[in-house]
């Protein structure tokens, strides 16, 4: 039998060695035996380098292994492996205990183990090999990792519903893929509990700060006082396992971290002036931070969140963030300087040296580069890193590459990646890859992150980022050489045809990525299908202006060609055996699909926004328009069709499982309505469809339709009082009127019908794209759609 051998069953050594038996055993069916002292009999694998193991000293004094050559506190580590009186020796070392799991993991990744957020593939073996073995691995980035946002709807894509063993799993994973930092922002917990207790009171499952049918209905789905205890597990796990956590400080109250009402009661605080209309309620004002009571308040949540939770290892601030304190520009500029002069002052007084992040947020809204440039000259390089998590943004005028960064300052590569809404599979991996081979070669650049509003969208982007933030070489950082490895590490069966899927659907991921804030084209119709008539008004008539038309038609211009392949990938979908697809394709395959029906529905918008307004000035035939909303709303049909085919996209269960787990707040379902109904938030969710994103468009086709009919050639939102009205009574309907449970999928049969379902959707963008819906055809649809 096997023997691990570890100094100590406690700590690092413990866990990495339950790893390795955990793995071994379901490999083989053979159970390891860990042991505490050395045997000199029979095959052994050593844990720990020999600054951590005696053993592993002893083995280099006697000339059985070389000594190591790892940095000390560092994330190397080595596998080697040496014989001994006729057995095998396997030693795993890593220079820090995160380090020496990486390890254990990438161990069994030679056996043909691979890693995803969803689950391990292990294969069955006779045997594992020991000998041969001598590997040394170093990151080229010091930081790696990811966030966790504190938006809720969806289980899979919300963090705020996950409960400790999906935090296991999740951390586990994260060093799996070889990780080294996490961010939870999913609000404070009880934070202001723990820091003012004699003020503020937990709350029951109503938090008062609370907006019903938002974002900002806070109320309760498992108590406050569980909630505190869940982020104690799950820091406290991540902790053992030497995973980084930075501190938030500064001036962190915001909508998904309100001050709770006792707070204000009692200290009454002055706020920052403030110019942004956004969280104008006391409860989301910012304290005035140029009264030093103030700052010392902040900090005090700081201070609480280490003493409760966390280490003062590394800390992280945003600022002011989206917040303007005054209209004029330099004034406001001038203000945020001083918010992180004051922060920054306040943390060096007790942590001189502990790092700090610097989020880039604020600079890719508001900043000039040129500002960036005199504010970095402020900064300490010593302590200070800044992360940017807008790398990828597809504003060439304003990022990193033009911050000072580069060679000059410690910096973060980052990618934001998705909004709340943007849960499909997508990312300008052209831009990506070309700046990351500029931060490649900078060695100021010390990390490669995933910053995103919501978690486990995009399993290639995540797997990208997995082996590009150990190791950007060509072949990981060009994605369509990764997308060969994807594919290959991700399916058993079927993978020839999956790699050819996935090869066509590449360009039509390339479609949709993260345009930053601020963008005019950010505000277009297409960036949000399921918001539809409120996104006619604000991207076409609105702020951006003539502005949202034309990045409409640039849509439509640019992606018809790609848009042409998405049959074949569909009929391709509706070729794969159901009988024989894993949990890993069932999942994938719906993703595909539910992002190729959110591509038709973006280019159907955006075709219908930019003909439309040609029709207007008589360039283009009324048919035209006709055919277009024929066209999308069989698109939201079957869109509900494909989602009900995987429970990931149904809060009827997300609900369920919350009730499962833990008591459950009896009132929760109007929350969680609001949390994912909302503008900002709705997202490819089943019990939205047909519900509300269904109706919603068919008050935009009616609003076209009217215009054709009487050639009516005002623009759009003319009669906006009444649209509202109309919209008011769907939403009402929703919440009021219809149970989850009245609307539920039934999965297995959308499942059964999806080969048709995707199909169906292959031949209507087809006729679509090909002008061949008939005038009849058109006029009987839009007759039973009622339009």
């Amino acid at each position: 039998m096997l023997k691990i051998y570890v100094p100590e069953k406690s700590g690092i050594f413990r866990i990495a060695a339950e790893e390795f038996v955990s793995f071994y055993s379901r490999m083989t069916g053979e159970k390891p035996r860990i042991v505490t002292k050395p045997e000199a009999a029979g095959d052994m694998v050593v844990l720990g380098s020999d600054t951590v193991n005696a053993y592993t000293h002893a083995k280099i004094i006697e000339k059985v292994i070389p000594q190591f050559s790892l940095v000390t506190g560092q994330d190397d580590y080595q596998i080697r492996s040496a014989k001994e009186n006729g057995r095998t020796l396997l030693f795993l070392a890593g220079g820090r205990d995160r380090a020496l799991l990486y390890a254990v993991y990438h161990f069994f990744e030679m056996q043909g183990c691979r890693y995803f957020w969803d689950g391990d593939k292990v294969p069955e073996k006779k045997a594992v090999k020991l000998d041969g073995y001598d590997i040394k691995e170093s990151p080229r980035f010091q930081y790696r990792g990811l966030r966790y946002f504190a938006h809720r709807s969806l289980k899979r894509f919300q963090a705020e519903h996950w409960d400790i063993d999906d935090w296991k799993k999740e951390l586990d994973w994260c060093l799996k893929k070889r990780f080294n930092l996490f961010m939870l922002r999913i609000g404070l917990d009880d934070l202001f509990q723990k820091a003012f207790p004699d003020v503020v009171k937990y709350p029951k499952w109503k938090v008062p700060e609370s907006k019903k049918r938002s974002y900002d209905d806070r109320d309760l789905f498992w108590s406050l006082e569980y909630r505190g205890k869940l982020r104690k597990m799950v820091l406290e796990y991540a902790r053992e396992r030497d995973l980084m956590h930075p501190e938030d400080l500064g001036t962190m109250t915001h909508w998904y971290s309100r001050t709770p009402y006792d707070f204000l009661n009692k200290f009454k605080p002055d706020f920052m002036p403030q110019a942004t209309k956004g969280y104008s309620e006391p409860t989301g004002l910012v304290w005035d931070i140029r009264q030093e009571h103030n700052l010392d308040n902040y900090f005090k949540l700081t201070e609480t969140h280490i003493r409760e939770y966390g280490s003062p290892q590394i800390f992280h601030t945003i600022g002011l963030a989206e917040r303007r304190c005054y209209a004029d520009r330099e004034a406001n500029h001038q203000m945020k300087l001083y918010t992180y002069r004051r922060i920054i002052h306040k943390l060096r007084g007790k942590y001189p040296n502990a790092p700090l992040l610097i989020a880039s947020w604020d600079f890719c809204m508001y900043w000039k580069p040129e500002e960036i440039h005199e504010f970095l000259k402020e900064l300490d390089p010593v302590n200070t890193i800044i992360l940017d998590y807008t790398s990828e943004t597809d504003n060439e005028l304003n990022n990193f590459t033009n911050w000072n960064l580069i060679g000059k300052f410690p910096w973060i590569f980052g990618l934001f990646h998705a909004f709340e809404s943007n849960s499909d599979i997508r990312g300008y991996y052209d831009i990506t890859q070309r700046r990351l081979e500029a931060a490649r070669e900078d060695a100021m650049c010390k990390g490669m992150v995933v910053w995103p509003e919501c978690s486990h969208t995009d399993t290639l982007m995540l797997e990208y980022l997995g082996a590009n933030s150990w190791d950007p070489r060509d072949e990981n950082r060009l994605i369509a050489s990764f997308l060969e490895k994807f594919v290959s590490d991700r399916y058993s069966t079927d993978t020839a045809a999956m790699k050819r899927i996935w090869r066509k659907f590449l360009p039509v991921i390339k479609m949709k990525g993260f345009v930053g804030p601020m963008q005019p084209h950010s505000f277009a119709i297409g960036e949000n299908p399921f918001r539809v008539y409120d996104c006619f008004k604000w991207g076409v008539y609105g702020t951006p202006g003539a502005k949202g038309v034309y990045y409409q038609e640039k849509f439509v211009n640019d992606f018809t060609e790609t848009m042409k392949t998405v049959p074949s990938i569909l009929k391709m979908l509706a070729a794969l055996d159901p009988a024989k697809m894993d949990d890993f394709m069932r999942r994938d395959v719906v993703d595909i699909a539910r992002s190729c029906a959110g591509r038709c529905l973006h280019y159907a918008l955006s075709h219908l926004v930019s003909a439309f307004e040609k029709w207007r000035k008589d360039e283009e035939k009324a048919e035209t328009i006709r055919n277009i909303l024929v066209f999308a709303d069989k698109t939201y049909a079957l869109l509900s069709d494909i989602l009900a085919a995987h429970e990931d996209y149904s809060l009827y269960d997300t609900l369920e499982e919350m009730k499962r787990k833990h008591p459950c707040n009896p009132d929760f379902e109007y929350t969680l309505k609001g949390n994912a109904e909302n503008g900002y938030c709705r997202s490819y969710i089943y019990e939205l469809v047909k519900p509300v994103y269904v109706p919603e468009f068919r008050i935009l086709a009616k609003a076209v339709l009217t215009a054709l009919e009487k050639n009516d050639k005002r623009p759009l939102n003319a009669e906006e009082k009444k649209t509202e009205a109309m919209e008011k009574k769907i939403r009402d309907d929703f919440y009021d009127k219809t149970p989850l449970a009245k609307i539920k999928p039934n999965h297995a049969k959308a499942f059964k019908a999806f080969p048709g379902t995707v199909t169906k959707l292959a031949c209507e963008l087809e006729k679509y794209l090909s002008g061949k819906t008939s005038a009849e055809e058109a006029d009987a649809f839009l007759k039973a759609a009622k339009l």
